[in-house]
């Protein structure tokens, strides 16, 4: 049976060997400015970039072995290539009918998967039970129905004969099975293009919503005898992103409304907020927007868009089950025109009551795939739209908040490549920096610069700490060990041009790796203190899960003359194992090379004059907690 810690061929992807080294990469060149990997590998495995679903920006820590408590990861997954990190960023089906990139999962997040009944597989939701990925070489996959797949060579698809393997291994009958031409592969099918959310498509979403759950009327008023017909709008809801797309899209049709507490939460019923309007104007401009079209000039897109505001008023979907339910005959007749109209199949189910109103319940059959297609065609709001700087501000405005400082940087690097043109690291630093909040950042690229106006205003308060990990002084050894990241010249300018600026810039040594860039510790400590370092902390490298198999791969492809010597080391230094979870030990190691270790780099930091340790304090007083409409306190 083969070991499925060990698959054939060995370990492969963004870290590891078994992808071929580009034909034309030139080995004999270093630029001092090689800000990002690009300037050093001209091939590379195009990388997919998606917004994270997230409803909270903070996490959270207890650990002893890390100096703080909050920490920020604008970006999930790395292109930094190192073999000790890797970050994939394969889609995963959500129980929602979203998808989230792989390296987003935490354990316990409720994804589908299949189950065998019998003679079948059917769709169930399961939960995450751990979490580690390897990207492989690319093959590409395509599927008659234009569906096109990327996936490793040792990826399993169930297909109609089962669990098939991109690619065979061997030849002959030792040849795993793997997929041919005119294989039937088991799943939903391609995914349904997003709708665009023009005009039609947001007076259909706005007829719908006000229709399902709004109220239009007028009263009369007046205590002289004389009555006054007052006009007045509202819609309440528990689905704050349902009420949000209400109210933007009802400002862009001229129609100012007003937000209030409709009412609050108790144990079993959850908080309710809602959005009014009044006067003959607004309200007319309402009962505009939900009249019915007549069928001639009924647009797909208006379709698209009542099906998405009926489903936000008045839809569900658990145990596998779409439905849409209402009292009101016109609505039911209108969710079936559309659904026709977008090929769904339907039945509508009559519920009499004998105390209140009868009901009638459409829901959408054909399973998974067609429970996906409607999501995705007609995108009601349960979808969450990733907004880091708005969920971080939200965050630091609660009553329930208690400033701390925020580490940035801890988990994956901040300044990835795409945050040129992303900026979600720079609009987290606007956050905090309005709002005087204390922040760390850890990085190993040149970005950072961009935003020496951010972190100078912080380290006016004594509210920023910055530490550059430098790996080795050694070109040639950060090329192969951390292919995709600036070189050691770039990461001292960086600490250079940090520190004369006045903010305060330290060096991380991470990872110190026995055997291979450990008798650089104290050059390292050297350079960092001539380039205006005023701290220095400490890694010893980490294995947990699959990376002991790559790195292996690494230092056999790379010093296969010591590659036993230094995993001997390893397990030296972590009580015989090659990894070590248990705070306390698991950052410093234990044993007589690692106490060796610590006492050299004390000594170093001593001998140049360097503080010990990888956080300074930082101060908490200056900070101003924003409140509502981006209005901050005045800090009284």
């Amino acid at each position: 049976m083969d070991d499925p810690n060990h698959p054939p061929g060995g370990f492969s992807g963004r870290g590891a060997l078994r992808n071929p080294r580009p034909r034309f990469l030139d080995r004999g060149v270093e630029r001092a400015e090689d800000g990002w990997y690009r300037e050093e590998v001209p091939h590379s495995i195009a990388t997919q970039v998606r917004p994270e679903p997230a409803r909270s920006i903070i996490s959270h820590n207890d650990s002893p072995d890390i100096p703080f408590e909050q920490s920020i990861n604008p970006y999930r997954g790395c292109e930094h290539g190192c073999p000790y990190c890797v970050g994939p960023e394969t889609p995963i089906l959500m129980d929602d009918g979203s998808t989230r990139p792989i390296a987003a999962l935490r354990v316990g997040d409720s994804i589908y998967g299949t189950t065998r009944d019998g003679w079948y597989r059917r769709y169930v939701t399961t939960q995450v039970m751990a979490h580690w990925s390897v990207i492989k070489p690319a093959y590409r996959i395509t599927l008659e129905d234009g569906t096109e797949l990327i996936a490793g060579g040792d990826h399993r698809f169930l297909t109609e004969r089962g669990w098939k393997h991109v690619t065979g291994t061997e030849q002959g009958p030792l040849c795993r099975p793997h997929l041919t031409i005119n294989n039937k592969l088991m799943g939903v099918g391609q995914f349904a293009k997003a709708p665009e959310h023009d005009e039609d498509y947001r007076r259909g979403y706005l007829c719908a919503m006000i229709r399902g759950d709004g109220s239009i009327g007028r009263d009369f008023r007046g205590s002289d005898g004389i009555g006054r017909v007052h006009q007045y709008f509202r819609l309440a809801l528990c689905d704050d992103e349902a009420l949000r797309r209400a109210e933007a899209w009802l400002l862009q049709a001229d129609v100012r409304t007003r937000r209030f507490q409709f009412c609050a939460g108790s144990d079993t019923r959850r908080p309710m907020q809602a959005i009014a309007a009044t006067g003959q104007r607004r309200v007319d401009l309402i009962r505009d927007l939900t009249c019915w079209p007549r069928p001639a000039f009924r647009t797909r897109s208006w379709s698209v868009g009542f099906l998405a505001g009926i489903f936000d008023a008045e839809g569900s979907y658990s145990e596998g089950i779409l439905r849409i339910s209402n009292t009101d005959p016109q609505i039911i007749d209108r969710i079936g025109d559309c659904l026709k109209a977008l090929t769904f199949r339907f039945v509508i189910e009559h519920i009499p009551r004998e105390t209140i109103r009868s009901i009638d319940v459409v829901r959408v059959v054909g399973g998974l795939r067609e429970h996906l297609r409607f999501f995705h065609t007609v995108d009601p709001a349960i979808f969450y739209k990733a907004d880091a700087a708005r969920l971080l501000e939200e965050e630091l405005g609660k009553r329930s908040y208690v400033v701390k400082p925020i580490a940035i940087g801890a988990n994956t690097d901040p300044y990835q490549p795409v945050e040129r043109d992303l900026r979600v690291t720079r609009s987290l630093l606007e956050v905090l920096e309005r709002t005087r909040h204390p922040v760390s950042l850890i990085t190993k690229g040149s970005l950072i610069l961009r935003d020496l106006d951010l972190l100078q205003s912080l380290s006016r308060d004594g509210l920023i700490n910055v530490f550059v990990s430098v790996t080795s002084l050694d070109a040639e050894l950060k090329r192969t060990l951390e292919p995709r990241t600036a070189s050691p010249a770039a990461r001292l300018r960086v600490v250079r041009e940090l520190a004369a600026a006045g903010v305060p810039t330290g060096v991380l040594v991470a990872p110190i790796i026995p055997a291979v860039n450990d008798s650089e510790l104290e050059r390292i400590v050297a350079a960092a203190a001539e380039a205006g370092a005023f701290r220095a902390g400490y890694v010893l490298l980490r294995l947990p899960h699959e990376l002991k198999q790559l790195f292996r791969q690494w230092l056999d492809e790379h010093m296969p003359d010591r590659a036993e010597h230094v995993m001997s080391l390893i397990r030296g230094a972590r009580d015989g194992q090659e990894n070590d979870p248990r705070f306390g030990s698991r950052m410093r190691g234990s044993g007589a090379w690692a106490q060796l270790l610590h006492d050299r780099f004390a000594l170093a930091c001593k001998r140049h004059g360097l503080s010990v340790g990888r956080m300074r304090e930082l101060s908490c007083a200056h900070f101003k907690p924003p409140l509502r409409g981006g209005q901050m306190t005045l800090g009284i």
